[in-house]
């Protein structure tokens, strides 16, 4: 199976809100204390990268990665 990482567009947002999620998740299941997530996370979450990657004038340049494996997200890079 070959691997490709290609940039984050627009259209990706939500698949990449909800592998971020997945991560969170795993985390807080691990270490409930340690890892809590906030009320309506993944909102948040989705609306921050959405904020950021769509700013004229962010504060800093970003740029998010995604990892396929077959035409499938598999992962942030």
């Amino acid at each position: 199976m070959t691997l490709t990482i290609r940039p984050a567009g627009i259209p990706d947002f939500p698949d990449l809100t909800d592998l971020l999620m997945v991560s969170a998740q795993s985390r807080q299941a691990a270490d409930p204390d340690l890892w809590r997530l906030a009320p309506f996370a993944w909102e948040k979450t989705f609306a921050t990268i959405k904020a950021a990657m769509e700013a004229e004038k962010p504060l800093f340049r970003q740029q998010w990665l995604l990892v396929e494996a077959g035409g499938a997200l598999v992962r942030p890079a």
